[in-house]
């Protein structure tokens, strides 16, 4: 149903509170745009609502179910059916206005959803609560790390680095020295930060290469990035960020930059830009609005 984080006490909130026919994991979300609400009573689902927002209904469907062998003839009524495009909850809900029982068991325990790239940002620094620290012995230290930091085999950490955690450097990294690396930060293997870098809250992916004097926060880098020095994000809370026409709320977010880029020196992005693939960014550039793949921006 998506890119979700889950634990496994999401899972057993569904399967403990199962007993027969089907179950529909739920979450209750403050703001439930865009998904799907399940309206409900007693455990027992009355409706499955998509494209609405309802006053009183706040439980999302999560799109995690146990099924019994029936949800295969609802299914092929469905495909007779003059819907056009629909989904597996379509079939459901044919269950329930057919009177056969479908249960609903909300989780409190972790539940995120990946809808949108920063999304990334909220699951990093949930799946880095969970990390011990560990550097691995064929690693190079000569900066101060404190607290869970994790460093992959081969990677060098440079004198006059602080590195807070949590984070976790890869593989053959060569960081610093003189390079800030503050919590909740994922770094990827064969990711060179060269010095007097600051980054923060962010994720940067494999075979990346990040210049001088660079400041970088609540971001995410792609693979194979070669970003001269001295580039700079913008970061804001409580964004609104267009895409093909809606807007979509991020929490907070610097940049976005895809795969395949090249970024020249002193260039600066506002918060909540999305930069495509492979583009090609000159030096000096402010970039204020949303880049296409392959753009060349000077």
């Amino acid at each position: 149903n998506g890119d979700n984080l889950v634990s496994r006490e999401t899972i057993t909130d569904l399967t403990e509170k199962h007993t027969e026919g089907i179950s529909i994991l739920t979450a209750a979300r403050a703001d439930a745009t865009g998904y799907a609400l399940v309206e409900e009573r007693d455990g027992k689902v009355l409706k499955i609502i998509e494209g609405l927002t309802l006053k009183d209904v706040h439980n999302v469907n999560t799109g995690i179910y146990i099924f019994c062998p029936d949800i295969f003839d609802a299914i092929e009524e469905t495909l007779k059916s003059d819907l056009g495009e629909f989904g597996i909850t379509d079939s459901i809900q044919r269950m329930v206005d057919a009177g056969y029982r479908v249960h609903a068991s909300r989780t409190d325990h972790t539940w995120m959803d990946v809808i949108h790239s920063w999304n990334l940002l909220g699951v990093n620094a949930r799946i880095l609560e969970d990390i011990s620290e560990s550097v691995h012995e064929t690693a190079e230290v000569d900066g101060t790390i404190k607290d869970r930091v994790v460093v992959g085999s081969g990677s060098i950490i440079g004198a006059g680095s602080y590195i807070k955690g949590p984070v976790i450097i890869g593989r053959d990294c060569e960081i610093g020295p003189n390079v800030v690396i503050a919590p909740s930060t994922s770094i990827g293997d064969n990711v060179t930060i060269e010095p007097f870098t600051y980054i923060r809250n962010s994720v940067i992916l494999d075979n990346t290469y990040i210049g001088s004097g660079s400041t970088i926060k609540n971001s995410i880098i792609g693979e194979n990035n070669l970003i001269e020095s001295h580039f700079i994000t913008e970061s804001e809370k409580n964004l609104m960020i267009e895409l093909e026409g809606v807007l979509h709320h991020a929490d907070e977010l610097g940049t976005v930059l895809g795969d395949g880029n090249r970024v020249g020196c002193n260039v600066s992005t506002a918060a909540g830009t999305l930069v495509g693939t492979e583009c090609r960014i000159e030096t000096g550039t402010v970039i204020r609005k949303q880049i296409p793949p392959h753009a060349l921006v000077m």
